[in-house]
């Protein structure tokens, strides 16, 4: 761990569409602009969401995996 503890460089909030946080992408791409700087030797969290962006939640079922 860093000198000045874990700096967090991205959120992600499930509650709210993915249009409405713009740091959230799904993919590289050059017209993309870079969410953030991180330091060299700086320890930092990075969220993101799973491959189905967030449609997997607690309760749900195997089978429902075959459909997304």
């Amino acid at each position: 761990m860093g000198l000045t503890g874990i700096r967090k460089v991205c959120e992600v909030s499930l509650d709210k569409p993915a249009e409405e946080q713009k740091q959230l992408h799904n993919r590289w791409h050059p017209d993309i602009s870079f969410a953030g700087a991180i330091k060299d030797g700086e320890t930092v969290k990075i969220e993101c969401v799973d491959w189905t962006g967030g449609q997997i939640g607690t309760f749900t079922l195997a089978i429902a995996i075959l459909t997304l």
